[in-house]
C-alpha cells in the first residue's frame, strides 16, 4: 500500500503538535517547580498529597487544641499554686493558735487573719478567664461557689456540676481533661478553714490542733492536684512533638509528589526540544519533497 505525501506531512503534524504541549508542560513544570499542575499529571500522587494535606489540616487542629489545653491546665496550676501558698500560711496559724500559752483574744486574732484567708481562697474558687469559670464544671457562665452569709460564711455552697471539660490532641481519640471540677478540692479546703476560723474563735485549743491537720490534708490534696497537671502538661507536650515530626514527614511526602526535580525538568526540555526540532525538520524535508513532485 503506498502511503501519500499528505499522510505523512499530517502524522508528522500530528507528533510536532505533540511534542510542543509536552515542551510546554516541561516549561510550565521548571517555571513552577511544581511536578503536578493538573490532576492528569499524576492521578496517583494527586491522591496522596490530597490525604497528606487533610492531615496535615487534622494535625493543625490537634496543635490549636493543645496550645488551648496547655494555657488552661496553666493557669489552674498558678491558681493551685496560689492555694498551696494560702494553706501553708493556714497552717503555720493552726500550730500559732495551738499553742496553749495564748489568750482567748490572741487566738480571736488569729481567727481573723484565717477569716481573710478563707475570702481569698472562696476567690480563687471563683477565677474566671475569658468570662469561663474555671472550677464550675460546664456551669461556666456563673461564680461555682456561693457563701450562705458573704464575708462571713458558714457554708461555702457548690452550684456547678460534675462536667468535665476535654481537648482532643491527637490520633485515636487522644484526649486530655483540662478542668478540676470545683468540689472535687475547694469544698474541702472551705470547710476546713471555716472549722478552724471557729475553733480558734471559740478559744478551743483542742480542735485548733486538729484543724492544724485538717489542713494539712487539704494542702497535700492540692499538691496532688498540681502533680496531676503536671503529668497532662507532659503529655500534652508529648503529643505537640509526635505531631511536628508527623508535619514534618507530610511536607516531605507533598514536596516528593508535588515539587518537580529540576535536574530531571532540564535534561527533558532538552530532550523534548531536540524531539520537537527533529520533528519540524522532517515536516520541512517532506514539505519540500512533495512540492518537487508537484513540479515533476
Amino acid at each position: 500500500m503506498r502511503i501519500s505525501h499528505q499522510s505523512v506531512a499530517q502524522r508528522l503534524l500530528r507528533e510536532i503538535s505533540t511534542g510542543q504541549q509536552a515542551l510546554f508542560e516541561t516549561q510550565e513544570r521548571l517555571a513552577s517547580g511544581k511536578a503536578i499542575s493538573k490532576p492528569s499529571d499524576d492521578p496517583f500522587g494527586l491522591s496522596r498529597t490530597l490525604a497528606a494535606r487533610s492531615d496535615l489540616d487534622l494535625g493543625a487542629q490537634w496543635q490549636r487544641n493543645i496550645t488551648v489545653a496547655k494555657d488552661d491546665l496553666g493557669l489552674s496550676e498558678a491558681l493551685l499554686t496560689n492555694l498551696g501558698d494560702l494553706l501553708q500560711r493556714a497552717q503555720e496559724l493552726a500550730t500559732q493558735g495551738a499553742n496553749g500559752a495564748l489568750t482567748a483574744d490572741a487566738r480571736a486574732q488569729i481567727g481573723l487573719e484565717i477569716s481573710r484567708l478563707l475570702t481569698e481562697a472562696v476567690a480563687i474558687g471563683n477565677s474566671s478567664f475569658g468570662g469561663r469559670y474555671l472550677f464550675a464544671g460546664h456551669q461556666t457562665g456563673t461564680p461555682p461557689f456561693v457563701e450562705d452569709v458573704p464575708g462571713a460564711p458558714t457554708v461555702v455552697n457548690y452550684v456547678g456540676d460534675a462536667g468535665t471539660v476535654e481537648r482532643e490532641i491527637g490520633p485515636g481519640g487522644e484526649r486530655i481533661q483540662v478542668n478540676i471540677v470545683g468540689s472535687d478540692l475547694f469544698s474541702s479546703v472551705y470547710a476546713t478553714l471555716i472549722q478552724l476560723r471557729d475553733d480558734l474563735n471559740a478559744n478551743d485549743q483542742a480542735a485548733v490542733n486538729l484543724g492544724s491537720g485538717a489542713v494539712s490534708a487539704d494542702l497535700d490534696r492540692v499538691i496532688e492536684f498540681r502533680g496531676d497537671i503536671g503529668a497532662k502538661m507532659r503529655q500534652a507536650e508529648v503529643a505537640r512533638n509526635r505531631l511536628e515530626d508527623g508535619e514534618l514527614r507530610l511536607q516531605s511526602l507533598i514536596a516528593g509528589f508535588e515539587e518537580a526535580d529540576l535536574a530531571e525538568s532540564l535534561v527533558d526540555l532538552q530532550m523534548r526540544d531536540t524531539a520537537l526540532n527533529a520533528a519540524l525538520g522532517a515536516v520541512a524535508r517532506t514539505l519540500n519533497t512533495s512540492l518537487l513532485d508537484f513540479l515533476r
